[in-house]
């Protein structure tokens, strides 16, 4: 049988493995994991509604839009929570859609990678989610997003580990 692997638990063994063992052998999850959870998964939701659902045929959704995706999915978070993604997808709309010519339609959205890698007699599943992926002239971008209040860009290895991962991979939709 196959042993699934991600970027994730192979960073995650990489900086702490008694953090992994917790993790990902106990199935322990820390405090912090619950509270955030819900509103980084709703917020996920609705930006993918965001690039699904635009109609492509106006250049740029207006902010109204962007908040009508968001009501759609954040009805079982706290009004503390329903506000602080409000104002996080604001943020999102000023800094990446509003100053564009047009809203780009992705090529992919939300979706799974999947690979199988065989290292001597050991078979993994390599196992990864996506949640845009972008056709640019030169190639494919790969967006990630990220919902934690705490901006840790990941070290460079560490993207080149999740970008070789999804290299040996295909994606899953």
């Amino acid at each position: 049988m196959a042993d699934q692997i991600s970027a994730s638990k192979l960073q995650t063994y990489h900086r702490c493995p008694q953090s992994y063992y917790f993790r990902y052998e106990l199935g322990l999850k820390t405090a912090a994991f619950f509270g955030s959870a819900a509103l980084g998964t709703d917020l996920h939701q609705a930006l993918a509604q965001i690039y699904r659902n635009w109609s492509y045929t106006e250049p740029l959704p207006q902010l109204d839009w962007i908040r009508y995706c968001w009501q759609q999915h954040s009805s079982s978070l706290s009004p503390a929570q329903v506000e602080e993604g409000e104002e996080i997808l604001e943020n999102y709309y000023h800094s990446f859609i509003a100053g564009e010519v047009a809203l780009r339609r992705p090529l992919a959205v939300e979706g799974n990678i999947q690979g199988h890698l065989q290292v001597a007699n050991l078979e993994f599943v390599i196992a990864g989610r996506y949640d845009r992926i972008d056709y640019l002239e030169d190639g494919l971008e790969l967006i990630d997003y990220k919902s934690t209040k705490e901006v840790k860009l990941p070290l460079p290895d560490e993207i080149d580990l999740q970008i070789g991962l999804y290299y040996l991979g295909r994606v899953i939709n």
